[in-house]
């Protein structure tokens, strides 16, 4: 698609990629501050553009219905035994699909804007992470949105991976301040990762957390406790001692 004929007052790359994100469903997804839905400038105008001529206006609604259409025709190309779900420790890279590809060249909207189908790739794919990492926090806390759109059912359906119902038991009693944490570190990439493969380090260092800051919550009440009994002792012992007598011959 040529973007040029379209340049013309049209806002900075910067900017569109600022409102695109800002469209961008929030129920059901988690998005990492470090990740972006397309990278390089000319893909960035190039999706603008064909959104903003496959929507009737540029808002929330239209964007979703347009990526649910992409979803659905991957789903309806790609048989179940060779569509990839997503593993809950990918939320950080979502391979490539082909099923995304054909989605990308055989729907209506792509096919009447010419969008290139790489593009549509990058987009589909940021969109199944933002997706999986949702996904992976429903097992670590009772999400807080729980109303989900068409595009998170759509691409559940692709995957065949759901939220979880209730938080895994050992992230049920850990202390919400930690998981929060942990969630917070998650979404800035900092690896962070507790997932259902390390759980036991998680709870190991969970219980390390606790008993050190029992231990430095108790140091103040056990050297008080130290200093009395040192005292108390020392005053039995000088009141039990006598002096000794010089013998006179």
């Amino acid at each position: 698609m040529d973007a040029n004929i379209f340049n013309s007052g049209r806002p900075s790359p910067m900017r569109q990629l600022a409102h695109l994100h800002s469209l961008l469903p929030k129920h059901g997804f988690e998005y990492k501050t470090d990740d972006q839905i397309v990278i390089f400038r000319s893909e960035i105008e190039e999706l603008y553009i064909s959104l903003q001529v496959a929507c009737s206006y540029l808002g929330p609604r239209p964007v979703e219905r347009r990526f649910t259409e992409l979803f659905k025709k991957a789903f309806e190309m790609a048989p179940p035994s060779s569509r990839r779900t997503i593993d809950l420790g990918d939320a950080y890279g979502y391979r490539y699909n082909p099923a995304f590809e054909y989605a990308a060249k055989n729907t209506f909207w792509t096919i009447a804007t010419g969008i290139d189908a790489g593009v549509v790739v990058q987009a589909m794919s940021y969109m199944c992470r933002a997706r999986a990492l949702f996904i992976k926090f429903t097992g670590y806390r009772t999400p807080y949105n729980v109303l989900e759109g068409r595009l998170a059912k759509a691409i559940d359906a692709f995957t065949g991976v759901k939220p979880a119902e209730i938080p895994h038991p050992v992230f049920q009693s850990m202390e919400p301040r930690l998981v929060e944490t942990m969630i917070w570190r998650l979404r800035r990439g900092l690896r962070a990762d507790w997932d259902q493969v390390s759980l036991i380090s998680g709870f190991f260092s969970f219980f390390l957390s606790f008993f050190f800051r029992f231990i430095i919550q108790a140091i103040p009440y056990y050297l008080v406790v130290s200093v009395i009994a040192v005292a108390i002792v020392s005053k039995a012992v000088k009141k039990e001692a006598k002096p000794l007598k010089r013998e006179i011959y």
